[in-house]
């Protein structure tokens, strides 16, 4: 099925069951919940999958000592949270410019909204913060919160919440198997769907008596659709608070993350507004149910360039200069077999086609170990950390699954192959464009790649900061 008719099918499920409507202690806790389900009906994927895909990466290495230090600070610094703007970010959003961790996502729009502003820092739990980091005076470490949720316990109704899950999850599976034939274990769904929604209601008292605490003007989040990010908004929202989200990556038509309901009176269980980089994204999101006043076209904000590389690292040079054709993979640590499959042919290209894998910088030990087995052929080349616009320019071809770095290589002209997967049906349109051609093969990509051409389109604008809500 088509991600149009599952996008209609999944919508008019939940609202004829008013899943919206259901609350405990006066939140609406199927929203916590909404972006696995459909997302697991998207991808094809099992959605206890889902669900479990945040359980595990709170399994990673934590540095305890680390957040038990940082929180202490927290109440040094908490007086710069009161009624200012609060841009809340992530550690893992930094990249190092000039010897300075910036933020690539909130970094301009920072240097353009006042002086009244604060940022609230999430720690990357094994890494925590970097340093030395832009706007270091202004910032606050949100580790503390990661202890109140330890410490904090609630006396939820729980008869009303299992009523509830059992209900959503038996419902869900006639759904599930109405479009992929296939039964879901309910009794691990329910488990999984009740954690979610324990927590969430646990984190919802703390985030609201901390913003009525601090009172903030306006706050700032990148993907709403996060577990976190979901009660920040519900939080926000019960204390009427605006919250502005920030455009992180590719949009897709009927985006899993990005699909409001058909009843408008929910559409105030999400952001206020979102900032957009190009009025094609408005579009996109019109049609994804959104109203015309909470969408802003303000423009390339982040620190991506967007644009063709000005010097290129010696070692791409060299590669370039070893072959007459270059193939760079853009590798997905999630489809690093069906990449794997995708070289199956790799023996009939000429000599002087060379191969790039990009590894995704997720779990590069992991995509290291998977393509051992082809690494050692003498025109495949494995690299990790490169600027991926230096890539494009040595480049005759770009092959990839899933990744901001298509719509990166087709805002720069480059030729883009997409592999058949669960998530091809996401660039329909641009499918349907032209922008993209699909490929079963290393071979039958190398036998096409100068068989069409791909026109201009711009899905990128430049950044206009007076558009930005004052």
């Amino acid at each position: 099925m088509i991600i149009k008719d599952l996008r209609e099918h999944f919508l008019k499920w939940e609202d004829d069951n008013k899943f919206y409507d259901f609350k405990v202690n006066n939140i609406s806790i199927y929203t916590f919940i909404r972006f696995e389900l459909f997302e697991a009906l998207v991808l094809e994927i099992n959605p206890i999958v889902s669900f479990q895909k945040n359980e595990d990466q709170l399994k990673h290495k934590i540095d305890y000592f680390g957040i038990l230090r940082n929180s202490l600070f927290f109440f040094v610094k908490i007086f710069k949270l009161f009624k200012k703007e609060i841009v809340i970010t992530n550690s893992e959003n930094r990249i190092k410019v000039k010897n300075i961790y910036q933020d690539i996502f909130f970094e301009k729009i920072i240097e353009n909204i006042n002086k009244n502003f604060a940022v609230l820092e999430f720690p990357n739990v094994k890494t925590l913060h970097k340093k030395p980091r832009s706007y270091e005076t202004n910032t606050v470490n949100a580790d503390f919160f990661y202890l109140l949720e330890k410490i904090i316990t609630l006396n939820n109704k729980k008869d009303n919440i299992k009523n509830f899950t059992r209900h959503i999850t038996l419902s869900y599976n006639k759904l599930y198997y109405k479009i992929h034939k296939t039964n879901i274990d309910c009794d691990i769904l329910q488990k999984k769907i009740e954690n979610r929604v324990y927590r969430n209601i646990k984190r919802k008292s703390i985030y609201f008596h901390f913003f009525r605490l601090t009172k903030p003007k306006k706050i700032y989040i990148k993907s709403a659709y996060t577990p976190l990010n979901q009660i920040i908004i519900s939080s926000a929202i019960t204390n009427n608070i605006p919250v502005i989200e920030v455009q992180h990556g590719h949009i897709y038509p009927s985006h899993i993350g990005y699909l409001l309901p058909f009843n408008k009176k929910h559409h105030d269980l999400f952001p206020n507004y979102i900032y957009l980089w190009s009025n094609y994204y408005k579009e996109v999101l019109l049609n994804n149910n959104w109203p015309n006043n909470k969408l802003l076209n303000i423009g390339n904000f982040t620190l991506k360039k967007f644009s063709k590389a000005t010097q290129i690292d010696s070692e791409l040079i060299n590669i370039k200069n070893e072959y007459e054709t270059i193939i760079t993979i853009l590798s997905q640590h999630t489809l690093a077999d069906k990449f794997i499959d995708y070289l199956s042919d790799i023996k009939k290209l000429p000599e002087n086609v060379g191969i790039i894998i990009k590894l995704h910088p997720k779990y590069t030990d992991f995509q290291i170990e998977k393509y051992s087995t082809i690494s050692t052929k003498n025109n495949i080349h494995i690299l990790n950390q490169v600027d991926i616009y230096e890539l494009f320019s040595i480049s005759d071809l770009l092959v990839s699954a899933y990744s901001t770095s298509i719509i990166e290589a087709i805002q720069v002209r480059k030729k883009v192959h997409l592999l058949k997967t669960q998530s091809s049906s996401l660039y329909e349109n641009l499918l349907n464009m032209r922008q993209l051609v699909f490929s079963s093969s290393i071979y039958e990509s190398y036998e096409n790649m100068n068989n069409y051409d791909i026109m201009s389109m711009s899905l990128i604008q430049d950044f206009n900061p007076e558009l930005l809500i004052k």
